[in-house]
């Protein structure tokens, strides 16, 4: 009898055993999957950040190619003493400024009254913040050397926020009969553009 109630207590006792080492193996198990899913999620979480660094990344490219400082335009127009003004001048050989500043001359074969003003235009076109200078420089002749007097110079900035298209105009009085040299540099930066365009006035008997 005594026999039997150790067997069987044995018997239970290895029953028992095998129970719990299935239930620990069981919640290794249940434990390891755990990590594996944590360790997914976790993945998953750096490629979503991944991927918003490179939308990021594209965004700021983008605007940058279309920002662009485009060189600034210049127009020049003659204004006679009785308030005629010419077409533009830069660029423009069909003009004829010889002797306008006396009146003897013409502008696209037309006689023109005396006069010595000029109305000088530039335009901006760019869509980005910049500063910009202008300036018009009168050609001197000192001892067969070419020389310059300053005439205007304009500093300023350009918001970005306002129309994209801004205009500075100006008038320069009492031109005589050298050339006007008048520059317009746009720079933002490293970057810098600069237009320089030149009027041929001059006289002669």
């Amino acid at each position: 009898m005594k026999c039997k109630i150790l067997i069987i207590i044995f018997l239970c006792t290895i029953l028992f055993t095998l129970g719990c080492n299935k239930t620990e193996n069981q919640n290794s198990a249940d434990d390891l999957k755990k990590k594996e899913l944590e360790l997914k999620e976790k993945e998953l979480q750096l490629k979503e950040k991944e991927l918003e660094q490179q939308k990021l990344v594209v965004n700021k490219t983008d605007s940058v190619v279309n920002i662009e400082i485009k060189p600034l335009v210049i127009s020049a127009f003659f204004i006679s003493d009785n308030k005629q003004e010419s077409m533009n001048l830069v660029d423009n050989k069909d003009f004829n400024l010889f002797n306008v500043i006396i009146g003897e001359g013409s502008y696209k074969n037309k006689n023109l009254p005396a006069g010595n003003s000029v109305r000088i235009k530039v335009e901006n076109f760019s869509n980005v913040e910049a500063n910009y200078e202008i300036s018009v420089k009168e050609e001197t002749e000192m001892s067969g050397k070419s020389k310059f007097k300053i005439r205007k110079k304009i500093a300023d900035k350009i918001n970005a926020n306002e129309n994209k298209s801004k205009t500075i105009e100006f008038v320069i009085n009492d031109i005589g009969c050298m050339p006007l040299i008048i520059s317009a540099v746009a720079f933002s930066g490293n970057i810098r553009k600069e237009t320089v365009k030149k009027i041929d006035f001059f006289c002669g008997e």
